[in-house]
């Protein structure tokens, strides 16, 4: 079985923070309260199927030895300025390194699904990889939204969601330490 769970990140004052960070539960009030108003609040939400996303930059990072993205598999995580730092230079790494395509990441990992669906397409009966030409085109159309919710898991417009999820991603980092916030990630289960 697969899910559609949006996923919510965005700057926050320091003092703004629920106490209990236990689990996503404990954010989804302060979350709740800031959907009506993403914009002024800069509330992201991503919607991917089984936070996919998250699992092919969770490869990427693994595969390049980068670090300072391990919260994007956390229930819920709240980055201080050092963490935001970090993941900021993270980030770049990671727009970098696939802006043209998906680098190889080792037979382990390039045959995790995730990262398999940003390596090829599927079309008349057989895989064929995308070029860094097709790659380079869905970088440069992918732009940073409030609201990303691409409904396809694969092809194309999967990538292009893919990419629009780590400028997305990064441009909230940016904001954060633009503000000089935290920013809250809130990653619901089922």
């Amino acid at each position: 079985m697969s899910l559609r769970i949006p996923v919510f990140f965005f700057p926050i004052e320091r003092d703004e923070v629920p106490e209990n960070l236990d689990d996503w539960q404990s954010a989804m009030s302060i979350v709740g309260d800031r959907l009506e108003s993403r914009d002024k609040y800069g509330l992201r939400t991503s919607i991917s199927r089984n936070w996919w996303y998250q699992h092919a930059i969770g490869l990427i990072c693994k595969g390049l030895a980068i670090e300072g993205l391990e919260f994007i598999d956390s229930e819920i995580a709240c980055l201080d300025r050092e963490e935001l730092e970090s993941a900021a230079i993270a980030l770049d790494r990671v727009v970098q390194e696939t802006r043209d395509g998906i680098p190889c990441l080792g037979p382990e990992i390039d045959k995790e699904g995730t990262i398999r669906w940003l390596h090829y397409y599927w079309v008349e009966g057989e895989y064929k990889p995308y070029s860094a030409e097709t790659m380079g085109k869905a970088f440069e159309e992918s732009q940073p939204a409030y609201d990303i919710d691409v409904a396809a898991d694969v092809g194309y417009e999967s990538v292009v969601g893919f990419y629009a999820f780590l400028k997305t991603l990064r441009a909230a980092v940016a904001e954060a330490l633009s503000q000089n916030k935290s920013l809250l990630y809130v990653q619901p289960q089922p």
